[in-house]
Order: C-alpha cells, then structure tokens, then sequence
C-alpha cells in the first residue's frame, strides 16, 4: 500500500469519526434514566435571530400552542427570549417525541435538562409570583 493510499485512509477514518462523534452530540444529550422526568429548552449560547425564528415558526405552524405568548398572555415576557423559546420548544417537543432525545434538536438549538426549567427559569423569565404559577404549570414535565 503506497504512503499516499495510508495517508487517505488514515484521514478519512479520522473524518468519520469526527462526523459521528458530532452528530451524536447534536442528536443526544446526558443518557437519562428512564421514567426521569425531562424538558427541552433553549441552549444558553443560541442568538436571538434563530430564537426568535423557532418561536415564529412553531406558533405560525400551529405545532403549539402559543397564546400563552401573545398579548395579554400571562408568559409574555420580551425581555427573556430564551425563556419564551423554551417554553415553546418543550410544547414541541412533548407533541413530536419526547421519548426521543432527537426531538429536542430542533436546529441545533434544542438540549434536554434533568432539573425542572420552572425552578430556574423563575429568576429569568417570571417576576410576578401569580405569573410564575401560570407560566410554569405550563412547562410540561415529559417522563420516558
């Protein structure tokens, strides 16, 4: 086998494996026991403009139900995105599948959490104590 044919082969082992390993980030997160309670919320690090998007999207679609969003809606909050983009993607996640880590993706965008985002979303995304209850009872617990 010359040096050049190793060469190749070397690297596209590496290259697939590179592949694999990135896609198994992407589509899974923390192995979670099952019957453990799980969430689908926004990634800390994801800008505002696809936030923004997803939310647009999944509320066009009519994939979920977003009147808790609008105008008047007690989970309204413009300043915490990442708030509203996660309440909307659990709402997607327990309709697609939420006995698939997969359906949490949604672009990148999507992790699954073991800690009830209703405790730490509170400090970010709900002031009011009334509001709190209104808005969380509608972050929806997925057990698998």
């Amino acid at each position: 086998m010359s040096l050049f044919t190793t060469i190749s082969f070397i690297f596209a082992f590496l290259l697939i494996q590179t592949c694999s390993l990135t896609n198994a980030e992407n589509d899974t997160n923390a192995p979670i026991e099952p019957g453990k309670p799980r969430w689908c919320v926004a990634k800390p690090d994801t800008v505002d403009d696809k936030l923004k998007l997803m939310i647009a999207l999944a509320c066009k679609n009519k994939q979920v139900d977003c009147s808790a969003l609008q105008v008047g809606g007690p989970c309204l909050d413009p300043t915490n995105l990442r708030g509203q983009a996660s309440f909307v993607m659990n709402q997607e996640f327990v309709t697609l599948d939420s006995s698939d880590a997969r359906s949490c993706y949604m672009g990148g965008i999507g992790m699954i959490v073991t800690t009830d985002p209703s405790v730490t979303v509170t400090a970010n995304f709900l002031h009011a104590p009334i509001r709190q209850k209104l808005c969380t009872s509608q972050i929806y617990v997925t057990h698998i």
